[in-house]
């Protein structure tokens, strides 16, 4: 059994029960995707849980993150439309690659295991934090005069 997968911006190491994801350092560019996939994944999880359709994130760091490894969908459970209206309405955008290798199951809910995303929401996300954070911390130091 091969415990270890290569995807273009992280790199999956399955021990047991639990699949590390850590992002791949081939590039600038994997490395900053592989972050931002990480975070993405661990704030999907934080607000939708076990309706994410996702595999549960057990830990989090910008550097590697462990989620519940799912078992694989055999060719009998695999029904494109049945997968694909399973996991339609999540309320976040996940791009399926199509295909069975990217489905499981956990507990019992068929998750998404292998999937792009937008990236881009992400980042523009975090652009948008780091943007109040600083306009906070100019006003809290008192570089910005306040407005009475």
């Amino acid at each position: 059994m091969n415990n270890l997968k290569f995807g273009y911006s992280r790199v999956v190491v399955l021990v047991g029960g639990i699949a590390i994801k850590f992002p791949r350092p081939t590039s600038i560019k994997s490395l900053a995707v592989g972050f931002a996939a990480n975070l993405e994944e661990a704030l999907i999880w934080l607000r939708f849980g076990g309706g994410a359709g996702i595999c549960p994130v057990l830990f989090w760091t910008p550097l590697f993150s462990v989620m519940q490894r799912a078992r694989m969908l055999v060719e009998a459970e695999y029904d494109e439309a049945d997968v694909l209206s399973r996991l339609s309405g999540r309320g976040y955008r996940v791009d399926v690659e199509s295909g069975r290798r990217n489905f499981g199951v956990v507990s019992g809910e068929m998750v998404t295991v292998d999937y792009a995303s937008n990236y881009g929401d992400i980042l523009r996300y975090l652009k948008g934090k780091v943007e109040k954070l600083t306009s906070a911390n100019k006003v809290w130091n008192g570089d910005v005069e306040r407005n009475n």
